[in-house]
């Protein structure tokens, strides 16, 4: 039963007059009329809506609090979903990676292990014969080829079984010990000046020659220097840092590498007044005696066969 809106009357769904007062009911209204009505109802309440809304708005607790929700909802969405800021906030909270197990009687358990990856891929020089393993120790592992000194491969660094030993993992399958290979994009370093742009002296830089060969009784060795890189013998060197001694001299900081090791050398290269003879002064060891270095380009001067 429904109630007539104009007496109250009790009326049955289906009338289209109230049988008290005569008053249409909403079946004996057009289909116009009850849209416009409904269109009204709807219209007074969404103005309630937004006068609540502007209401709230207003009172600056109320801003601090939606603004504080806001936050939250936004953090959320960024740590529940998958986007390049979910991997940083990841990564200040997860937990360090830990360390491959070993068994009771200390040797390597090789059926639990998963890489833990340090870093990123990098590109090496193999600075000798070096072995590749089936896992990063030398521990009963197998030794899977071998790669050659002179060969670049690409490899990143794991978490090896023995905390204190450095393995990588190459891009082709395989782990070899970490003094076996040299970094090649060696972190940028600053010279004395305080910029970014290593390099040799221009005057210092080009071919050089062993002054005996000139003379005709030892094997010629050449000193060859270009950029920031310099070889010299079988060896190959990196400058990573310039600076300058007491008497404002420069001394050039250098990473070599070859004949299955590296060192590193502080050098202070200079050249002569007339620019053919290039003297190479070993920093740590203050008592050797200078080397000198001829220009190859110019050939043997009469000056370099002197005694």
């Amino acid at each position: 039963m429904i109630e007539c809106q104009s007496c109250g009357a009790e009326l049955d769904p289906r009338d289209t007059f109230c049988s008290k007062c005569g008053a249409l009911t909403d079946r004996g209204k057009g289909p116009a009329e009850l849209v416009g009505r409904y269109a009204a109802e709807v219209s007074v309440g969404l103005g309630k809506f937004a006068s609540a809304i502007i209401s709230f708005a207003t009172d600056p607790e109320n801003r601090t609090r939606a603004t504080v929700g806001l936050v939250a909802v936004l953090f959320l969405c960024v740590v529940l979903t998958d986007n390049p800021v979910s991997e940083r906030v990841g990564g200040l909270f997860a937990s360090p990676p830990s360390q491959p197990t070993l068994n009771d009687d200390g040797t390597p358990n090789f059926a639990e292990y998963e890489d833990v990856f340090i870093g990123e891929e990098t590109k090496f020089y193999v600075t000798g014969s070096a072995n590749v393993r089936d896992f990063p120790t030398g521990q009963g592992t197998q030794v899977q080829r071998s790669l050659t000194e002179g060969q670049t491969v690409d490899a990143r660094e794991v978490m090896a079984f023995d905390p204190t030993s450095q393995w990588y993992k190459l891009s082709d399958g395989g782990y070899v010990w970490g003094q076996n290979l040299y970094r090649l994009d060696q972190d940028e370093s600053v010279n004395g000046s305080g910029t970014s742009d290593i390099a040799f002296a221009p005057d210092v830089q080009g071919r050089w020659s062993d002054m005996a060969s000139c003379r005709g009784y030892e094997p010629d060795t050449r000193l060859e220097i270009s950029g920031n890189e310099i070889h010299f013998a079988d060896s190959v060197g990196t400058l990573h840092r310039v600076t300058t001694d007491e008497f404002g001299r420069e001394e050039y900081h250098i990473d070599f590498f070859g004949n299955d090791h590296e060192w590193e050398a502080t050098w202070r290269i200079s050249l002569t007044a007339n620019g053919f003879t290039l003297l190479v002064d070993d920093v740590e060891f203050a008592d050797a005696a200078t080397q000198s270095f001829h220009n190859a380009e110019a050939g043997c001067r009469p000056e370099f066969m002197m005694e």
